[in-house]
């Protein structure tokens, strides 16, 4: 994800003010350290021009790719 995030210009404040997050959330999701809900997952896809649906499991792993939880 920090690397789309950064890729686009996109800083880890920007992103989480378009989704109602504070920001020490947005590094705790990118370091690994904190679950997200579907919900945050999607609104993260959203921003980052990720859309997310049942048959994007790719772009999941593209944001997370050290998840093996999905």
């Amino acid at each position: 994800m920090k690397q789309i995030r950064n890729a686009q210009g996109c800083t880890q404040q920007a992103l989480a003010g378009q989704i109602g997050m504070l920001v020490s959330t947005i590094r705790r999701i990118e370091s690994g350290s904190t679950m997200l809900s579907v919900g945050t997952l999607i609104e993260i896809g959203q921003v980052l021009s990720l859309p997310l649906s049942s048959e994007s499991r790719q772009n999941i792993e593209i944001l997370f790719p050290h998840s093996n939880k999905l």
